[in-house]
């Protein structure tokens, strides 16, 4: 799975449980940048979405 693809998933996942649109973001970066620190086209880690969530402030 790509970055790009985690990054919707991330917003998709977001919005559709009633998150404002600038939590949406914040965790469609988090999941994104936690693809690519996935070798190969592995899931992103839950383990680095938190820890990525914990560095991003919101939009």
């Amino acid at each position: 799975v790509g970055a790009g693809d985690s990054f919707t998933a991330g917003m998709v996942h977001a919005l559709a449980h009633g998150q404002e649109l600038d939590e949406a973001f914040r965790l469609g970066m988090a999941t994104g940048s936690a693809a690519i620190l996935t070798a190969g086209t592995g899931l992103a880690l839950r383990e680095d979405i938190e820890r990525l969530l914990k560095q991003y402030s919101a939009c």
